[in-house]
């Protein structure tokens, strides 16, 4: 099965994109694009943990729910160490609804799923 897989996927050295950082700074156009990419996953982050939380009904009266602020946090550092190894956006997906539906409400499922995807590879 591994060798299939290679054929379908090329798995590259981490070495080719993990820390590889250029910055242009005297471009202008760097700002911009930081503050653009903060600002949409700010958004898309907040838009995806709020609607869960009212889905699952974990939403307080004031609007919040339990543990939002490390949700925020635990987003943030994974987005910003995916970048860092070169991985497209690691962030909160709204595809998060279905386990909810089914019942999953502390996470347990979404470790169990990834760890099945990961068994899938082989």
């Amino acid at each position: 099965r591994w060798d299939y897989f290679k054929q379908v996927a090329k798995v590259e050295s981490m070495s080719m994109t993990a820390g590889q950082m250029d910055f242009d700074w005297d471009g202008g156009n760097l700002g911009l694009a930081l503050f653009t990419f903060l600002y949409v996953d700010s958004l898309d982050t907040m838009g995806t943990l709020f609607a869960m939380a009212k889905f699952a009904g974990l939403l307080k009266p004031n609007g919040d729910f339990e543990g939002s602020t490390r949700a925020f946090m635990v987003d943030s550092f994974t987005t910003s160490f995916g970048a860092l190894l070169g991985t497209s956006p690691v962030t909160t997906y709204i595809e998060s609804a279905p386990g909810i539906e089914e019942g999953g409400r502390t996470g347990l499922v979404a470790i169990v799923v990834g760890l099945l995807f990961f068994l899938c590879c082989f």
